[in-house]
């Protein structure tokens, strides 16, 4: 049976680990809010107002900017979650294009 002393320890060694873990953790939304903030700055000052001219709608360049704007967010993306979905939505856009 562990001594109170040893227990001790080990939940501090326990505690240590886990603020280690959670500040990799945190780091890395941190990351991912700041290529999202710039991401949306680059989204902004691209003119995304409804156009109804169906040319523009269904060129392929449009699609394929899309695209590289989703990869190149999810280049900079450390959460393996966040960075599958934008290489999907990446790969949709690719598939628009064609």
């Amino acid at each position: 049976m562990l001594s109170t002393l040893e227990a001790t320890k080990s939940l501090i060694e326990t505690a240590q680990f886990e603020a280690q873990r959670l500040q990799g953790v945190l780091s890395g939304f941190k990351a991912a809010n700041e290529a999202g903030l710039r991401f949306l700055a680059t989204a902004r000052k691209t003119d995304h107002r409804p156009d109804l001219n169906i040319n523009r709608i269904s060129s392929p360049e449009i699609w394929r900017e899309k695209a590289d704007m989703a990869c190149a967010l999810a280049e900079e993306v450390q959460d393996p979650v966040s960075k599958r979905i934008l290489l999907e939505i990446a790969k949709n856009y690719d598939e628009l294009a064609e």
